[in-house]
């Protein structure tokens, strides 16, 4: 099992700044051999390259092999976090970054190797201030709105979310009358838990037998977990059931002071039971749509509460 929690966040980095900051953004998505969604990317007018849209990685990344093709300019050294803690790594020049109609320019950005990326780079949230990102799964599409657009299909259930490190937690979540907090973390194939929510879903309960799985995050570093389920999960006006979750306590929990508390690192594996999840970063909310036919898996199936 590969899962690209919390993929690099380099904080050291300037944010980008994208230009028009109110221009709209519909961007054909495609999907990885991961079912990560991928989106067309313009460096220096040369592209498209296919990024991962990662909503857990506050700054984008580039891979070391695609940065050397373009003979991109190096930059200074930066701290980048992964799954299992910071380590160094080197940072290039870009005259202009091009997603869709959106444009930034003069950035500095880390490079990591190409393995464990298994991508491009990954487009992270910085430049998302005051916009909205629309994911439509069924679509492959990608949108980028100014915060506050109404949605183009009404309903769903709307999620109040802090936001830290350019990244939102959703905090209206619970299980079993407890508070869970929430990463949205698009760039991962997995959802992954910390010991507390184990520890949460395992009490009162008979011990599920829990299968060993292995995490690998986009610095290349691995971790070992343990693999199994969540009986019923409250998030917002929606319950999801039986829910497959990857325990480990993660570098990302302890950055976000989580280690002592539940908290879900929710990947595209749980993102994928829904027809449309939305990002507000200016409003600091999460608005998750399920589709008409509510989508099942024997591994898991979502139902309105």
């Amino acid at each position: 099992m590969r899962a690209y929690a919390a993929n690099a966040t380099a904080e050291s980095l300037p944010e980008a700044e994208f230009s028009p900051a109110d221009g709209a953004a519909d961007i054909g998505a495609m999907e990885d051999r991961f079912r990560r969604l991928t989106a067309p990317v313009m460096i220096n007018g040369q592209g498209p390259f296919d990024f991962v849209v990662d909503t857990g990685a506050n700054r984008s990344v580039i891979s070391e092999e695609l940065a050397a093709r373009l003979q991109l300019p190096p930059g200074r050294p930066t701290m980048v976090h992964g799954i299992t803690g910071v380590r160094a790594a080197d940072t290039v020049k870009v005259a202009t970054f091009n997603l869709g109609v959106r444009q930034a320019s003069n950035l500095s950005i880390a490079t990591l190797p190409l393995g464990p990326l298994r991508a491009a780079g990954l487009l992270g949230v910085d430049g998302l201030k005051n916009q909205r990102i629309v994911f439509d799964l069924p679509g492959s599409r990608l949108q980028i709105l100014k915060s506050g657009a109404a949605p183009a299909t009404p309903g769903g259930a709307v999620i109040p979310a802090r936001r830290r490190f350019g990244q939102l937690t959703v905090v209206d979540t619970d299980l079993d009358g407890v508070r869970v907090s929430v990463l949205i973390d698009s760039g991962s194939e997995s959802t992954v838990g910390n010991t507390a929510l184990r520890n949460l879903v395992q009490r009162n309960r008979r011990s599920e037998q829990l299968q060993r799985v292995s995490l690998t995050g986009a610095t290349g570093d691995s971790v070992i977990a343990d693999y199994g389920a969540v009986p019923k999960f409250r998030l917002g006006s929606l319950t999801i059931d039986n829910l497959r979750v990857a325990y480990a306590d993660l570098h990302p929990f302890a950055l976000w002071d989580l280690t002592d508390k539940p908290a879900l690192l929710m990947g595209m594996d749980v993102m994928r039971f829904f027809e449309e999840v939305a990002l507000d970063y200016g409003r600091s909310e999460v608005r998750f749509l399920l589709p008409k036919t509510p989508y099942f898996d024997p591994a898991g199936d979502l139902r309105r509460s």
